[in-house]
Parts: C-alpha cells; structure tokens; sequence
C-alpha cells in the first residue's frame, strides 16, 4: 500500500464521529413529518404534552402547528422541550449516526418564542427557538400515548381468572366492553408496546377490587390504523398498580403485558405467547407510524 494512502487510512480510522447539527436533525424531522411532542418546562402540572408537526425550519427558530388551542401569548418566553424520533435509515444513512443509537430519540431543550391560532386553519402555531443541542435518549422504556376518538375500535377487560384460558373457546365474555359510539364503564387511557392504563367508570365497589395488584387480568385492544384498517391484540396482563374511587365510583387499573395470544400459523399452533422486554409488537408499531398520523387526520376532521 502506497505510503500516503496509509497515512489517510489512519486518519480516517482516528477520526472521531461528527454529530449532526441540531438543525439538520430538525430538518430531518421536517422532511419525514415526524410527529414532535411539546413538553411545557415550567408548567408541567398545568399542561399536558402536546403533540405536534413541524411547519417550517430557519435558522434560529423553528415552527410548530397543533391543534390543540392555547391562549395566544400565554406561554411567550417560557422554557420548553421537544422530542421526536426518526426512521433506522435516515438516522443511519442520512445523519450518519451510529446504528445502535437508531432506536432512541431526539431530546432538545428551547423556549417559546410566540404561539397564536391560525384563523384560517384554526391550528395552534408556535414558533420556539432553534435548539442548540441534543442528545440521544429515550424517554422511558415504552412511549406512552393517549388515544383519541377515532382511533379506538374497540376493547375488552376482563377481570382476575382462577385459570388462564387454553383456547378461544374458553375465553368467554368480558366483564367490560367498550364498543366505538356506544355508552360504555370502560375506558383506555394510555397505552404503550409495555402495557396500558385503564379506567372503569361509575361501578360500585367490589371486594375483589382490595387485591387487584399482582392479579393477572386479560385485555383485549383493538385500534384503527392510519390505513383504515385495525390491529387487534388480545393480552394477558399483570395488574401492576389499582386505585378505586368511591366518590367518583371509578376504578383505575395500570397493566402490564405479560403474554400475548397468538393465532396459528405454519410454525406454532395457536396460544399464548410471553411478551419479552421490547412489548408487543403490533403495538409498539402502531405507536411509531399510525398514532401521530390518527391524530393529525382527526384533527382536521374536526377543524
């Protein structure tokens, strides 16, 4: 080997890895229409998460649109966060990055510039400052999200077995429904590839209700698509917290998915299946591509 292709071959090898400027991250992002969820530093037990598109990218500020209305000015010059993530390939292929860091997000800390509704779009704009770094992270283990109207077809709860049903024929009735447009005690709050939080509203207490935690309950979950089709997933649960109101008569249960039941194929006759560290899959993919969009297209359904 030529003695000057040598000396590049040792600094290319000693090179460190350049990190992508915030800008270019966030104009990924832009691009991709990676769905962006606001956090509100400073008035975090006030406001919920927001989330958001990106609308337009400069230099020094970047715009958002949601269409979740705020006061205008209210939040002028207040500390704020965003955090999105983007495809394997982009991150990979595009921004260069390392692939072990593909699956983690992009956390950036910035302040409100302005926010104000578009009359004509009836959207919420907010404009904040172009970060000046990030890091790479995920927030928790399992994203959580909040399902809307429109984007929960139906599910079903039922409550503490003595024996966990064997096949379809055993499951039987849930002992709470949800149905979309129907009255219904059942509520989903959150849901994530890890578990979900659910609500049972206006029930008179049971004693059974004393020790819910630790019991195994099975939930089944069926959410529309950005494609107009749905994914159903039929899960078994550990009740990891439960907490009954008797003033608002309301029961909430936080589960955790423990097995998922899994029908045949040419490998593996029908039955449960353990769920491993990295939740259900079907979920997790529903939370990464169809929930942003379900609440993007909801939203103009309804502007």
């Amino acid at each position: 080997m030529p003695i000057w292709d040598s000396i590049k071959n040792i600094f290319t090898t000693a090179a460190p890895h350049r990190q992508p400027r915030p800008y270019t991250v966030i104009n990924a992002a832009f691009k991709h229409d990676a769905g962006v969820s606001l956090f509100f530093v400073d008035r975090q037990r006030q406001l919920e998460n927001v989330i958001c598109y990106i609308k337009a990218v400069k230099k020094n500020r970047i715009l958002l649109r949601s269409r979740k209305n705020f006061l205008p000015d209210i939040l002028n010059n207040e500390k704020c966060s965003i955090y999105f993530k983007l495809p394997y390939d982009v991150i990979v292929n595009d921004l260069k990055l390392p692939p072990s860091t593909a699956r983690y997000g992009f956390l950036c800390k910035s302040r409100i510039i302005s926010n104000a509704i578009n009359k004509e779009t009836k959207a919420c704009e907010i404009q904040i400052c172009m970060p000046l770094q990030y890091i790479q992270r995920e927030l928790r283990k399992h994203e959580r999200v909040y399902p809307g109207s429109g984007m929960i077809k139906a599910a079903g709860l039922w409550l503490p077995f003595s024996r966990l049903p064997e096949n379809q024929f055993q499951f039987g009735t849930p002992d709470y429904t949800y149905r979309e447009g129907c009255p219904s005690q059942l509520r989903l709050i959150n849901i994530s590839a890890g578990g979900a939080r659910v609500q049972l509203d206006k029930i008179e207490f049971l004693e059974e209700f004393n020790n819910m935690d630790g019991k195994e309950l099975m939930l089944l979950v069926s959410l529309y698509k950005s494609s107009n089709k749905h994914l159903s997933a039929l899960t078994v649960c550990k009740c990891v917290e439960s907490a009954y109101s008797i003033i608002l008569r309301r029961l909430t249960l936080r589960l955790q998915f423990i097995k998922l039941w899994e029908a045949s194929d040419e490998i593996a006759p029908p039955g449960w299946k353990p769920v491993g560290k990295d939740g259900v899959a079907a979920i997790l993919d529903w939370v990464n591509n169809d929930y942003g969009i379900l609440v993007e297209k909801n939203g103009e359904q309804t502007a």
